[in-house]
């Protein structure tokens, strides 16, 4: 009996082919050893109170997304992305070797 394999090579819809690397697995270089050696100057970070107000809830006061975005009155994903944007914009202000970081809070989103 010959069995016929369709397009996805026979894992279902949209099976795709999983994760694949070209070159072999990707190396991961951790930072040991690195100095955080602080530069002169002021770097801005700047925050809507929006995602300040993410920030409290989830990280601060320990809620859950669910929680935090019915508090919001905003969807689970929309409190997701707000979070991502916020964090990230946290985490580039910490690394940027400025020795002092200013905290500007703007209205909107």
């Amino acid at each position: 009996m010959i069995k016929i394999r369709g397009p996805h090579g026979g894992r279902g819809r949209g099976g795709g082919r999983g994760r694949q690397f070209r070159g072999g697995r990707p190396r991961i270089q951790p930072h040991i050893d690195r100095e955080w050696s602080s530069t002169s100057g002021e770097i801005v970070l700047k925050l809507t109170n929006v995602e300040l107000e993410a920030l409290r809830l989830v990280d601060k006061l320990g809620l859950t997304q669910e929680q935090a975005a019915a508090r919001m009155h905003i969807s689970r994903g929309s409190l997701w992305r707000i979070l991502q944007e916020a964090r990230t914009n946290v985490i580039s202000a910490l690394t940027a070797g400025k020795s002092h970081i200013h905290v500007q809070i703007r209205d909107g989103s």
